[in-house]
């Protein structure tokens, strides 16, 4: 039951190989170290989800959209601990998906990652897509895709993502080898969500 209210972060959670990625506490470890293309943020972002922050002056939330401010900085003030991540549940029907490329090895930390959230319902057909490894901070996309089928759906998204792909070389890929696999990468979320939504 808990993957269908929230299939994205168990998505996530499912392709979490790295030993190093089971030791941090699930969710806020990766959120909190600021390292972009850890698992839970692209799932959290399509769900919009809120990170709760506590400290001696009190508590507040921040939209998981918001937390990543650069490069391994996050929305987290000096004295301020992660308590707690709020995720809504996904929309009745609404198809998920979660894909990850790695490069080296299935256990290392992603090349590039796309959760995909879509809601084909008659009030809302809409498309979300959350980014990660693919820019110096996760990255969010919505559409609306009223009246397209399963390829025209495709073809939007990749419009849509790909203007905002800005991948940091390392030994993981060049610049232009991350873009690829992020497009490959949002292909493929967008198809599997569409197919479980019809599941």
């Amino acid at each position: 039951p808990g993957g269908r209210r929230v299939p994205g972060p168990a998505g996530a959670a499912a392709r979490v190989a790295a030993p190093r990625c089971w030791l941090l506490p699930a969710g806020c470890g990766p959120l909190a170290s600021g390292a972009a293309p850890l698992y839970p943020s692209p799932s959290l972002r399509v769900l919009v989800a809120h990170v709760g922050l506590t400290s001696v002056r009190g508590s507040r939330t921040v939209p998981v959209r918001e937390f990543f401010v650069d490069f391994q900085l996050t929305a987290v003030e000096p004295g301020e601990l992660i308590t707690s991540i709020e995720v809504p549940a996904a929309p009745a029907g609404a198809g998920s998906a979660f894909v990850k490329m790695s490069s080296l090895s299935e256990n290392d930390w992603p090349a590039a990652s796309v959760a995909a959230l879509l809601d084909l319902s008659p009030e809302q057909q809409m498309l979300r897509l959350g980014l990660g490894a693919l820019a110096p901070v996760p990255r969010f996309v919505e559409l609306d895709v009223t009246g397209l089928g399963l390829e025209e759906t495709v073809k939007a998204a990749i419009q849509a993502v790909d203007p905002m792909l800005d991948p940091i070389p390392d030994v993981r890929g060049s610049v232009s080898y991350k873009r690829q696999l992020g497009l490959v990468a949002t292909e493929d979320a967008v198809r599997h969500a569409w197919k479980d939504g019809l599941t």
